[in-house]
């Protein structure tokens, strides 16, 4: 359970705002999220650290 928590989109060098600025979305291309908004809990096999 605490790996899911990690490896979430809140923690994934590919969450990041939208161009207004306002809302979080998924920047990576080979995600079935991309494009879309996500929540900090949301998740996929794509995820990557934000070393």
């Amino acid at each position: 359970m605490e790996e899911n928590r990690e490896r979430c989109c809140g923690t994934c060098k590919w969450h990041q705002y939208d161009d207004s600025g306002d809302d979080l979305v998924c920047a990576n291309s080979g995600s079935e999220y991309w494009t879309d908004y996500t929540d900090y809990e949301d998740g996929c096999e794509e995820w990557e650290s934000r070393k």
